[in-house]
């Protein structure tokens, strides 16, 4: 193991600052948010362990499943409306490229990159 990290160390020094943005930017945030959902935390002082009560909360709170709902409205109407648009931009594209003289290898480019944003 020692000897392919010092055979491939230079590619292990370009994703070392990857992993390092992650950490603390991304993994860190995470498990401290999980962390301070099971407590009883104002921001100031010590956090007192509440267990399930957040969540339990929660659960009936109707502000909660009202903003459920409006995310869930807004998030299929987004990928709907997105990828139909995206989709209707690449077969124009295509019709138009398609009795142009233009090789046909370079006529592939313009629907990735039409479409491969919002795919993604």
């Amino acid at each position: 193991m020692l000897k392919a990290l010092k055979k491939y160390k230079a590619p292990y020094l370009f994703i070392l600052p990857f992993f390092i943005l992650f950490f603390v930017f991304q993994l860190v945030p995470t498990i401290w948010t999980f962390y301070i959902s099971f407590t009883d935390w104002k921001g100031i002082g010590d956090p007192e362990f509440s267990g399930l009560g957040n969540y339990k909360k929660m659960m009936v709170d109707n502000m909660f499943w009202e903003s459920l709902g409006n995310t869930v409205v807004y998030w299929l109407t987004g990928l709907v409306f997105i990828l139909f648009c995206a989709l209707l931009i690449a077969c124009l594209l295509n019709s138009i490229f398609q009795n142009s003289y233009i090789p046909a290898k370079y006529l592939c480019s313009h629907r990735y990159g039409t479409y491969f944003p919002y795919a993604v």
